[in-house]
């Protein structure tokens, strides 16, 4: 292919689909060309952050939708794409192939974020397939989602993992590991728009969210044509052309489409939602498919916490009156009371009743909290008020002591009931802190988020989100896997599994604990990736992608997955 000059690229916008921009389509089912973005969409986050001279590469500009980003970063990507294409392998053809989709508002500039190590092998493979469609002016939906007249012809042109549609269903169908084919709920319009050629296998994590375990279990379900359709079936079409998705997915039951676990999360026209958080950016930057299972994972964690926020309202409720030994409000298997005698408890209590609290259990200790704090929760949760339950979360919500009281002054000068409430959480947390030289720690606590907005310079909306931790192993279930596990990478059960010779029914993830920039491929605190068996004439061997930007992957050895990460998670399908 010969190289172009990128001259004047300006990535003011792109299309992705009908579910970002309700007024287009998604524009890769289109030949190339140069499209005009509608002068109503929103594009103040498109920005050129570096623009790079080269004779040979013109201005490249590097686009990303965090505007805290500097421009120094912008180079260093850019000299990353600009070293691959000068190379002028097969990867730079690639990589030049991209830039050209990029241009053409095909798919999203974020792809182009850190290009480091070889290229998603099935990405690669999309890429051939659209130039070549471009190439041989073929319909792009009919590469992609080819029909047949019957499961026989589909089955000689198909390989696992491939879509089509077959005969008189209007709904698409892949192909199973046994030959089967599986169809689903979704039409190949629809199918095309959430999951686009290429983009269906890059996820670009947004830097905000700190749902990498989410995202990694979801590109090795997605990058493992034989678990594949445990994604695909989450999504079902309605005859209005609505969309709705459900974690674990739908299935047919008698002619009927109805929920696989109705226990699950489920989201009625998942457009509307993904709509509510374009603008707030709080999903990954890539398909709508993606973003749906972000937004319904966020459903399901906010389900819980409003469980939990309803637990903690109905005892505050009933503690109301609590007197005596009713006011130690502890679980039952609490070690309370084996750590103290008699004479401590009573001292407790008679502590208790001086300043007319309650002490109920937690996780790492028990919280002393009054009556009067207890009364301004619940007033507040009454009157929907919004709140966040802190708990292993990414980010850590402490003060020092000294930040904590000059909070606290400048809340005690103002005098409304608000400030009245902060004041007494401040000095209940300073009071728990107080013979500690660590900081003061929100930890286990129920409070409103206007109370962190009030308290924390610099909060996120990220910041106050339910599913910004989580367990890969968890992910894996919701997604549809069964006896998901995790287990250290180095452990029998994991070589095991691993090492099997029917590998392809299982999927992995793995996580490092420590940041090691000697790696192969970036590592980071607490962070997961997606793993994924693959044999090599050298033996087995296996991809690692990291959901910072899976168009990037790295081919390790069972001894270097052991050294780089801590865990490994595995699941199968039923």
């Amino acid at each position: 292919m010969k190289m172009k000059l990128y001259n004047d690229l300006n990535f003011s916008g792109y299309k992705s689909s009908k579910y970002s921009y309700p007024e287009t389509k998604n524009s890769i089912l289109d030949k190339p060309q140069t499209h005009n973005i509608s002068d109503n969409l929103d594009l103040s986050d498109f920005q050129s952050l570096y623009d790079y001279s080269n004779e040979k590469i013109g201005n490249l500009y590097k686009y990303y939708v965090n505007s805290d980003i500097n421009a120094q970063y912008g180079k260093e990507c850019a000299d990353k794409i600009i070293k691959k294409l000068e190379i002028g392998d097969v990867e730079a053809s690639y990589t030049e192939m991209l830039l050209e989709l990029v241009e053409e508002e095909k798919i999203s500039p974020y792809v182009l974020d850190d290009i480091t190590g070889r290229l998603n092998s099935n990405a690669v493979k999309d890429i051939d397939k659209l130039y070549e469609a471009y190439a041989d002016n073929k319909n792009i939906k009919d590469v992609f989602v080819p029909y047949f007249e019957d499961k026989k012809e589909a089955e000689k042109s198909l390989e696992t993992g491939d879509i089509c549609r077959i005969g008189d269903n209007k709904n698409i169908s892949i192909k199973l590991q046994d030959g089967s084919f599986k169809t689903l709920f979704i039409t190949p319009e629809t199918y095309l728009e959430l999951f686009p050629p290429v983009e269906r296998f890059i996820i670009t994590q947004s830097g905000r969210l700190g749902d990498c375990y989410l995202l990694s279990s979801i590109d090795s379900i997605n990058q493992n044509p034989n678990t594949r359709y445990k994604l695909l079936e989450m999504f079902k079409e309605n005859e209005d052309g609505t969309v709705d998705a459900a974690l674990s997915g739908f299935k047919n039951e008698g002619g009927q489409i109805v929920q696989a676990d109705p226990s699950k999360t489920i989201i009625k026209d998942i457009s509307k939602e993904i709509l509510k958080v374009k603008d707030d950016k709080i999903t990954s930057f890539t398909t709508e498919g993606v973003r749906a299972v972000e937004i319904l994972y966020e459903k399901m964690e906010q389900d819980k916490s409003n469980a939990v926020i309803e637990e903690r309202h109905k005892l505050f409720k009933d503690l109301k009156h609590a007197e005596g030994k009713d006011r130690f409000a502890l679980n039952e298997n609490d070690i309370f009371w084996s750590l103290f005698c008699d004479n401590e408890i009573r001292e407790k209590q008679k502590e208790l009743e001086d300043t007319d609290s309650i002490m109920i259990s937690g996780l790492f200790g028990w919280k002393t909290i009054t009556k009067e704090e207890m009364d301004y929760f619940c007033t507040l949760f009454e009157n929907g008020e919004e709140m966040f339950v802190v708990g292993d979360t990414w980010k850590r919500f402490e003060l020092s002591k000294e930040e904590v009281y000059k909070k606290l002054s400048e809340i005690q000068a103002r005098d409304d009931d608000f400030s009245k409430y902060e004041t007494l959480v401040l000095k209940r947390l300073i009071n728990e802190f107080k013979d500690s030289s660590k900081p003061v720690e929100f930890y286990e606590e129920i409070l409103p988020k206007r109370l962190f907005y009030d308290v924390f310079d610099n909060i996120t909306k990220f910041d106050l989100m339910d599913s910004t931790s989580g367990f890969e192993k968890d992910a894996l279930e919701n997604l549809g896997l069964i006896d998901t596990v995790k287990k250290l990478s180095d452990s029998d059960f994991i070589k095991e599994k691993l090492f099997t010779p029917d590998v392809s029914k299982y999927v992995f993830t793995c996580a490092s604990k420590q940041s090691n920039p000697g790696a192969k491929i970036p590592l980071y605190n607490n962070h997961a990736y997606s793993l994924s068996p693959v044999d090599t004439n050298d033996g087995r061997k296996f991809l690692v992608r990291d959901p910072h930007n899976t168009l990037n992957e790295v081919i390790l050895s069972y001894e270097e997955i052991c050294g780089y990460f801590d865990t490994v998670d595995y699941g199968r399908l039923p």
